[in-house]
């Protein structure tokens, strides 16, 4: 379905698919919004390929404002590029942080990938590039320059929702919890972290 709303693989849907989707949305934001403990601060976008994610990210946003009118949504991270998987890949072999052969599979992976979709090495890290046993030693995302006014914001959050389109191996996540502990330049457990995806596995996540 995900593919689907995103246009890949030539898959696609219908109308009716959608707003059943989107229906469920819904409730389930409903039941959110009915704990206490989940008044955010601030909604973190996390890069996609497609608008999807933002725009499920807005959607949320405009349902959550009715109880939470200070929350604002934030796009403070961009996408690697295969180069920079490739670079990160150098520094993790030079610190013993990664066993020769899975760096070998990762980089035959990412080079069977750029080949077969003819794509420049320069272009965005997808990581379905790459088997899902090894995404745990990518970053798939970097910081963008962000100016001082949204730096004191969000240094003031103290509750943070991260949204994505999809959760599958938890990599994402992750590495976004990451980049907001180099971030902020402090202790990332005195502030609570959550996460809300369209979809997700209910198997082989990583915690």
């Amino acid at each position: 379905m995900l593919y689907a709303l995103k246009n890949m693989n030539n898959l696609r849907t219908n109308f009716r698919s959608v707003y059943l989707l989107y229906i469920e949305f819904l409730k389930i934001v409903d039941l959110i919004l009915t704990e206490e403990c989940n008044h955010w601060d601030v909604i973190i976008i996390l890069p996609s390929s497609s608008l999807l994610t933002k725009r499920f990210a807005e959607r949320l946003a405009k349902k959550m404002t009715i109880q939470m009118p200070d929350i604002f949504l934030l796009e403070p991270f961009k996408k690697v590029t295969f180069e920079d998987v490739n670079n990160d890949l150098n520094y993790l072999k030079v610190n013993n942080l990664i066993k020769s052969q899975a760096q070998t599979n990762i980089r035959q992976d990412i080079k069977k990938f750029i080949k077969k979709n003819n794509i420049p090495l320069g272009s965005s890290f997808q990581m379905k590039a790459i088997d899902k046993k090894y995404r745990h030693h990518i970053k798939p995302f970097k910081l963008k320059d962000l100016n001082e006014d949204i730096m004191l914001k969000l240094s003031e959050c103290k509750k943070i929702l991260l949204v994505d389109d999809m959760l599958n191996s938890g990599t994402s996540i992750i590495s976004a919890r990451s980049l907001l502990a180099d971030l902020l330049s402090k202790d990332i457990k005195n502030i609570e972290i959550g996460s809300m995806t369209l979809f997700s596995k209910t198997k082989g996540i990583r915690q």
